[in-house]
């Protein structure tokens, strides 16, 4: 049912952080962290809070710890 809705990987960050890292919505990203790096599309959210990213967990070719 997830795939139907959101059938690819997605990270979302305010868009005023999207806009400093000078990328747009739909565009891929790349997250890296201590654990490990995955690349995503972006998503412009004004619900997420400034400096964070929210990707969900339930993408096994784009999983996710911090």
């Amino acid at each position: 049912m997830l795939d139907a809705i959101e059938p690819e990987p997605v990270a979302s960050l305010h868009p005023l952080d999207l806009a400093a890292l000078g990328a747009k919505p739909g565009e891929v990203v790349t997250v890296e962290s201590r654990r490990g790096k995955i690349a995503l599309y972006a998503r412009a959210d004004a619900g997420t809070p400034r400096g964070a990213i929210f990707i969900p967990f339930c993408y096994y070719e784009a999983a996710a710890t911090s």
